[in-house]
């Protein structure tokens, strides 16, 4: 049993390298033949023209693909540098809103209160004056 093994493993590796080492292949079809370039992955569209046989690259989608992934990569990689810039916090940083709105509100009860506080002074300054008569 591992004597058979053993030969098909073998038979296995060098059809692997026996594939390999070939550089082409060559499908038919009805009207030419394709070739495919196993170092490039370059697909050529081969048929023949008054004896002659004429090759000529086939429409190479990956070269397209491979375009685009880089230009949306560039595009990415601007994307991330403006929005590191837009998260880093500023030097010099303002006081917010609601700071503003706290020291305004304070403000405006301090007001309030000395108002009142001056209105019932008034008021019991009022009452001791009637009280007296």
């Amino acid at each position: 049993m591992k004597f058979v093994f053993v030969i098909v493993l073998s038979f296995l590796v060098l059809a692997t390298q026996s594939f390999a080492d070939q550089r082409y292949s060559v499908t038919k079809l009805s009207d030419g033949t394709l070739r495919l370039d196993h170092q490039t992955g370059a697909v050529s569209y081969c048929h023949e023209k008054e004896g002659k046989l004429i090759c000529s690259l086939a429409a190479d989608e990956r070269q397209a693909w491979i375009s685009e992934t880089e230009e949306l990569s560039k595009r990415i990689e601007r994307l991330e540098a403006r929005l590191k810039i837009l998260e880093t916090p500023s030097k010099d940083p303002e006081p917010n809103a609601t700071d503003k709105s706290t020291t305004n509100e304070k403000s405006t009860t301090d007001q309030a209160m000395t108002f009142i506080e001056g209105t019932v002074r008034r008021f019991y300054k009022v009452f001791e004056d009637l009280s007296a008569e």
